[in-house]
């Protein structure tokens, strides 16, 4: 998968697609995603916030109803201590997860 580097600026916080020369709404992200694997770095501390961006998205999609992940499966990850522990979780009970793809 091709790889986009998106810029947010802190001041505003807004996202900016580096080699499309123009910012990025929460419609365009999603599109995005679909094709490329990104990279988004905050400005001016050139700070990695890529997950963080991504849970937010998820979130968006989840109150705006477009249902990514059950209430009950939302629940069993806080339980776990949140997305990276649950994964890890998950390794260890011998099941798939994301990082079998990377």
């Amino acid at each position: 998968m091709k790889k986009k580097l998106i810029r947010r600026y802190v001041v505003n916080r807004k996202l900016y697609d580096v080699d499309g020369g123009g910012y990025v709404n929460l419609t365009d992200f999603k599109k995005i995603l679909e094709e490329y694997d990104i990279q988004v770095i905050d400005t001016p501390s050139q700070k990695d916030s890529t997950a963080e961006i991504l849970l937010n998205v998820l979130f968006k999609n989840e109150k705006n109803a477009e249902k990514v992940l059950s209430s009950a499966k939302l629940g069993e990850i806080y339980r776990h201590g949140g997305f990276t522990a649950y994964i890890n979780y998950l390794e260890a009970q011998g099941k798939p997860s994301c990082k079998a793809q990377e």
